[in-house]
């Protein structure tokens, strides 16, 4: 679920995480922008929420709930691909500008 704010995107994912035998439903929530990596451009999150958790306060968990994440989407070709093309990204009010 993508939702742009104030000027940030807004990326929520429905989880169930499996803790002890326990099945929890939660929402995984970043809030940010786009950065240039050398692998491209990509969503750089301000701010990360595992339900009501603030990721910061464990940094080890924000790169592992990540890879979780990605590794759980099946992304398109056709959006993989064109996403490479992708030169610049940014949010202005409520539009989010591409560039090729």
């Amino acid at each position: 679920n993508f939702r742009i704010h104030d000027n940030v995107l807004q990326v929520g994912v429905p989880c169930t995480l499996n803790v002890y035998g326990f099945q929890l439903p939660v929402v995984v929530l970043a809030s940010g922008g786009f950065a240039k990596t050398d692998d491209g451009i990509v969503f750089a999150p301000d701010s990360f929420y595992i339900g009501s958790l603030q990721v910061k306060r464990l940094p080890a968990l924000e790169g592992f709930v990540t890879k979780k994440i990605l590794a759980a989407q099946t992304i398109p070709e056709d959006l993989s691909t064109a996403w490479k093309k992708v030169t610049d990204a940014g949010i202005e009010g409520k539009t989010l500008k591409l560039s090729m």
